[in-house]
C-alpha cells in the first residue's frame, strides 16, 4: 500500500520564495466572479503568512497578523484593500495594479453597494497592527 504525502509542507516550502508567494496570491485574487471564494483567499493568505512569517515577523507578531486577517477580510473595500497592502508589506510583498491584456468589461458584474451596513464595521481595526503594538493582554510586542 502506498503512502500519500501531504501537500501542505511542499506548498509552504515553495511559498518561502516571495516570487512564488506573489504568483500564488495573484492566482487567488484573479478568480472570476463566479469562482471567487473568500474562504479560499483567506486560506491562501494564511499559507503565505505561515511560509514568510518566520523570516519577517516574531512568533507573537505572526499570531497578531493571523488574528488580524479575519478582521481584514470583513472590512469595507477601501479600508480592506489599504490594510491588505500593509499586511502584505510586513511579509515583504506588495499589492500591484497591472494592465489587463484581455480587456474584459466587468462593470456589470460588480456587486451593488446599496445596503452597505456601516454599523457592521464599527470597532474594526483600520490598520494592520504595528510591530511595536500591544497584544491582547496589553503587553508590548516588539521585534
Amino acid at each position: 500500500m502506498s503512502k500519500s504525502i501531504s501537500y501542505h509542507p511542499f506548498l509552504l516550502d515553495n511559498l518561502k520564495d516571495p516570487n512564488y508567494a506573489a504568483l500564488y496570491l495573484e492566482t487567488h485574487l484573479e478568480e472570476d466572479e463566479f469562482e471567487f471564494d473568500p474562504e479560499l483567499l483567506k486560506m491562501a493568505l494564511r499559507n503565505v503568512l505561515e511560509a514568510l512569517g518566520d523570516s519577517h515577523l516574531t512568533a507573537e507578531q505572526i499570531k497578531i497578523y493571523e488574528q488580524f486577517l479575519d478582521k481584514l477580510l470583513t472590512m469595507p473595500a477601501g479600508i480592506g484593500i489599504y490594510n491588505l497592502g500593509l499586511w502584505l508589506k510586513a511579509l515583504g510583498l506588495k499589492l500591484a495594479v497591472t494592465v489587463d491584456k484581455e480587456g474584459k468589461n466587468v462593470v456589470e458584474n460588480l456587486p451593488s453597494l446599496n445596503g452597505d451596513n456601516k454599523e457592521k464595521y464599527e470597532g474594526v481595526l483600520t490598520k494592520v497592527p504595528d510591530v511595536e503594538t500591544e497584544n491582547s493582554r496589553g503587553e508590548a510586542v516588539g521585534q
